[in-house]
């Protein structure tokens, strides 16, 4: 089957009664005759053989229609007031609009217009039917694409020519689901043109709201606009509620049958069908989530587990990725306390997640990207990944800098410049790491470039815990150090290693901070 579909495709699923037409604009032959002769004017053209249609009512409708289609598409009306005009037609467009799901097939060509004039042969007009898809029936037509049974199983010596399976062939299986989403499409009809008249019209609030004062290019939206758009999205919703007599549940039961069919999909390795469920699935949970004001997590709930992955489906479609390195985030630093732990500490899972309280609520998501792109790039095969772990490396020790001013900020009164001075605030010198930052030891490890000494570092290991704290600083200011030089480390296992010392250092300075002052779990607005 030819992709994108040509009109003899579509017209042999029409025919078929597979892939129906929502709805075809099919005007008279007469009034084509005369919007034929009408084009193009001042060019020579043959006139047309047969009635023409007279001025009357019914060409008066018909003009009126197009008038409205063009305006339609233009996106200039709003959507509360104007409604598109196959929405709902006025009582004299109605003879003009054909609903093919209730019509008996007519084969496409019958749609023809003779147009040649009466010296000449025969000629057609062929543009006079205007045949209206729904967005889901995109899906339709994928399913199509693929439709038909399918088995598996071992082939070797099959005599192909006689066009039979052999009898003693037990093995494989054989696939239905196409065939089977057919009729769950036609179950569901009412329900997804729903959602499509939700997703345009709200495209088009969104388009009107913006542009109502003039195209202004690419700005930032405004509040007001923000909350105007909101409104407005809970009142089409409560319209498409009305008109297509839909619900909450349905939409889910809706979701939950697209989720599986992105599972079946996802799983066989058709990336194009994928998307385009992917994306048709978020236009539905838009849908749902005005139906009913719920949050994300429990929406996730509702529609559950529907493919073969141990999370909520919507969550494996939909990739938070904050949520989940800070869940990656979580259990690496309860992972210091492990005994077989490369670096150790007694992090609990409380104090674990009052931290990352901590960098969500000073909007610090940066900490969390870091990690991602250097654990990413730890495996990634790639041939020159070095230079990426050291500009990874440079970029966490940065954020962490980031992290322990905000911890100083209305608590001290003066935070200092310096990574490895903002420790000391933490830190004074009446503690026993505030002691050791200040020895010429430590202070010369902090200010070392291009080489990070790990061998120092090993050492202090095995010392006491504030000489392990306080190496871990050291290390972190020599790394932070190196961001206007370059980091000579080639050993892609020590680079990692620095980046366990770079959390458990800026772990180790929330703890400090939160025992010393009131640290708040959100930035304050100065």
């Amino acid at each position: 089957m030819a992709f994108p579909p040509d009109d003899s495709e579509l017209e042999k699923l029409e025919r078929q009664r597979i892939l129906i037409p929502r709805l075809r604009l099919r005007y008279p032959d007469p009034i084509e005759r005369r919007w034929y002769a009408m084009e193009r004017q001042g060019y020579p053209r043959p006139k047309p053989i047969g009635p023409k249609e007279p001025n009357g009512p019914r060409w008066k409708a018909a003009c009126a229609l197009e008038r409205a289609r063009q305006k339609d598409q233009n996106w200039d009306c709003d959507q509360l007031t104007e409604s598109n005009p196959l929405d709902c037609p006025n009582k004299e467009w109605r003879q003009f609009i054909q609903i093919p799901t209730k019509r008996n097939f007519v084969p496409w060509k019958d749609f023809r217009v003779r147009v040649d004039a009466k010296s000449s042969g025969p000629i057609w007009h062929n543009r006079t039917a205007v045949t209206y898809y729904s967005t889901w029936q995109l899906l339709l037509f994928l399913e199509c694409h693929d439709m038909g049974t399918r088995f598996f199983g071992n082939t070797e010596k099959w005599d192909w020519r006689s066009g039979q399976i052999p009898e003693s062939w037990t093995g494989g299986g054989i696939q239905f689901e196409p065939i089977r989403s057919l009729r769950s499409y036609r179950k569901f009809a009412r329900v997804l043109d729903a959602i499509v008249w939700f997703a345009e019209e709200d495209a088009k609030n969104n388009h009107f709201v913006l542009t109502r004062s003039g195209w202004q290019g690419r700005r930032q939206i405004d509040d007001q606009e923000h909350a105007e758009m909101e409104a407005r999205s809970i009142e089409l919703a409560k319209r498409c509620r009305a008109r297509f007599r839909i619900s909450y549940p349905k939409v889910i039961e809706v979701i939950r049958f697209l989720c599986g069919r992105w599972g079946d999909w996802e799983r066989i390795g058709y990336q194009n069908h994928k998307k385009a469920y992917q994306t048709f699935i978020g236009k539905s949970v838009t849908l749902a989530r005005y139906l009913k004001d719920v949050p994300p997590q429990r929406l996730f709930e509702d529609v559950g587990r529907v493919t073969g992955h141990f999370k909520p489906t919507l969550r494996v479609i939909f990739q938070d990725w904050a949520t989940e390195w800070r869940e990656d985030a979580e259990r690496l630093i309860i992972s210091f306390s492990r005994p077989d732990a490369i670096l150790k500490a007694d992090f609990t899972k409380e104090q674990a997640n009052a931290f990352l309280d901590f960098v969500e609520g000073h909007d610090l998501y940066e900490f969390y990207w870091r990690w991602r792109s250097l654990n990413e790039r730890a495996f990634s095969g790639d041939s020159r990944h070095l230079a990426g772990l050291k500009s990874d490396l440079q970029g966490m020790a940065l954020s962490v800098e980031h992290l322990v001013k905000a911890m100083l900020v209305g608590n001290v009164q003066f935070p200092k410049t310096q990574l490895y001075e903002k420790f000391k605030q933490i830190w004074p010198t009446v503690t026993p790491v505030g002691k050791l930052l200040k020895t010429e030891e430590y202070r010369k490890i902090s200010q070392l470039h291009s080489a990070i000494d790990l061998d120092w570092f090993n050492a202090k290991q095995g010392g006491s815990l504030p000489a392990q704290i306080a190496s871990d600083l050291a290390i972190c200011q020599a790394i932070r150090g190196n961001a206007h030089h370059q980091i000579s480390e080639q050993n892609q296992l020590k680079l990692e290693r620095m980046s366990l010392i770079l959390l458990r250092g800026v772990m180790n300075a929330f703890l400090e901070a939160k025992s010393r002052w009131p640290i708040a779990a959100h930035m304050q607005i100065q």
